[in-house]
């Protein structure tokens, strides 16, 4: 019992703070994704839940800045069961989800051929390519993106940034990383609807000046 005491006080404040944000934000999409008010893309998160806990296990060797990736493996988990009941997990295998694949497989070879060093640093890599299919699907389908909580995220993960000690791989790369991705998450659906509201007011000039 005092070894978990001692453990559980050595993690940062901003640790903490990190995960009670992350907890406030999960409840919240987790709510909008059962109601179809938001759509998210069910491999990113398979693929991010896999490379978190990858992550975090290997900065936890490490006596790194492991405690917000573990906890992501919980909150991927939760969008995915979200998914699940909403009736959205169907996944569509195309050649980046593939290549994602493979970073899984790397981050896991890596870790057992070449040491938890060489794990953290791919499976962080990993981590922002995963997030390619959700960035794509912002794009395709602005309106059911939750800017605000990729605002928040990008928020939970500098304070992640915060409890580091120094700068390094094992205990800021991770969430300096997704403070990153998390930023363009958000940003890339607010361009989309900006170019549709450009877009329809460029026609309606072109119907109302009769230069179609």
């Amino acid at each position: 019992m005092e070894t978990l005491w001692q453990f559980v006080r050595e993690i940062s404040p901003w640790n903490w703070a990190s995960v009670t944000l992350a907890t406030l934000l999960y409840i919240k999409l987790n709510r909008d994704l059962r109601r179809g008010k938001s759509s998210q893309n069910p491999l990113t998160f398979w693929l991010w839940g896999s490379l978190d806990g990858i992550n975090g296990l290997s900065t936890l060797l490490q006596k790194g800045n492991f405690f917000l990736p573990l906890y992501y493996v919980l909150g991927c988990a939760s969008v995915l069961r979200s998914l699940y009941i909403s009736g959205k997990a169907k996944v569509e295998w195309t050649r980046h989800e593939l290549t994602v694949l493979v970073m899984v497989i790397i981050s896991i070879f890596g870790w057992m051929y070449s040491g938890a060093w060489y794990a953290t640093l791919w499976s962080t890599i990993g981590v922002l390519v995963a997030g390619w299919p959700q960035i794509r699907d912002g794009w395709k389908e602005p309106e059911l993106q939750p800017i605000r909580i990729y605002f928040g995220f990008a928020v939970v993960n500098g304070l992640a940034t915060l409890a580091g000690k120094e700068w390094s791989v094992v205990e800021r790369f991770y969430g300096a990383s997704c403070v990153v991705l998390c930023l363009v998450t958000a940003v890339v659906p607010m361009v989309a609807k900006r170019q549709d509201d450009i877009r329809n007011f460029w026609e309606v000039f072109v119907d109302d000046w009769g230069l179609n």
